[in-house]
C-alpha cells in the first residue's frame, strides 16, 4: 500500500489532499525558509516557490526511508511590483499588504515536488509550477 506524505503544514493543502479521496500523513519540513531566499536573491517569486516545494520535499524525503511512498511538497509565494511575499505575519502586516494590493495586479506562484519512492526503493521526481494572476480594485 503506497503512502502519501505531505510535507505541509498547510490545512487548505491536506483538505485539498483530502477531497481527492487521499488521506496523506502529515510530516511539517523544518525548512528555513527565509534563509534559504536570502542565499538566492536573484530567484524569480516563480523560481522561489519552487525551490522552496523542493526544499521542503527533499528534507521530509531524506528521513523517510521505506518504499513505496510519495512525498508531496509545495509553497506559494505572492509577487507583486515584482516582490516576493510570503504569509503576512500579522493583522497589520496584511492590512498593509492590502493597500499596497489596492489597483495592482498580483500572481501567485504555487511550486510542487514530488517524489515517489518505488517498491524497490527507486526514487522518481516530479515538478510543476503554476500561477494564478489576481486583480484588486
Amino acid at each position: 500500500m503506497t503512502t502519501v506524505v505531505l510535507a505541509s503544514a498547510s490545512p487548505a493543502r491536506l483538505t485539498v489532499l483530502r477531497n481527492a479521496g487521499l488521506d496523506p500523513q502529515v510530516q511539517v519540513s523544518h525548512v528555513d525558509e527565509e534563509r534559504l531566499q536570502e542565499e538566492q536573491p536573484e530567484l524569480t517569486p516563480r523560481e522561489l516557490a519552487h525551490m522552496l516545494a523542493q526544499a521542503k520535499c527533499e528534507e521530509v524525503a531524506r528521513t523517510r526511508t521505506e518504499p513505496d511512498q510519495i512525498i508531496i511538497g509545495c509553497d506559494s509565494v505572492f509577487e507583486l511590483n515584482g516582490q516576493p511575499f510570503g504569509k503576512p505575519e500579522t493583522p497589520e502586516v496584511a492590512r498593509e499588504r492590502w493597500a499596497l494590493m489596492m489597483n495592482n495586479t498580483g500572481t501567485l506562484h504555487t511550486g510542487h515536488h514530488v517524489i515517489y519512492v518505488d517498491p524497490q526503493g527507486q526514487r522518481h521526481v516530479a515538478s510543476a509550477s503554476c500561477e494564478y494572476r489576481c486583480h484588486h480594485w
